[in-house]
């Protein structure tokens, strides 16, 4: 089974890179810049994850798979939130009903 996604999932990757997998043009690479928990309880996992990449490479909002060489790929729903000259921050909502423990 995969692991759920969780901020602890992401967290030991800050400042790595990730590739947006495109069918059409060359990855493009986004760099994992924050974890925010945002009120997870013991019954739900609400968190974000912000990511920045080139400003002359900008991605639309949508769905992306996203490549990451420890934690494999994954598709992401990417928002752009927002930009500047150098680089255009993007951010991926988690809402999520956190798993029953086993037993």
């Amino acid at each position: 089974m995969r692991e759920p996604m969780t901020p602890d999932l992401f967290r030991p990757h800050l400042r790595t890179r990730f590739r947006a997998l495109l069918e059409q043009h060359s990855p493009i690479e986004l760099e994992l810049l924050d974890v925010a928990d945002h009120g997870s309880t013991d019954a739900h996992v609400q968190f974000a994850i912000e990511f920045a990449g080139p400003a002359d490479a900008p991605l639309t909002q949508g769905l992306f798979r996203l490549a990451h060489d420890a934690l494999g790929e994954q598709v992401l729903l990417l928002v752009p939130v927002a930009r500047d000259a150098e680089v255009i921050r993007y951010e991926a909502v988690f809402n999520s009903v956190r798993p029953a423990p086993e037993g």
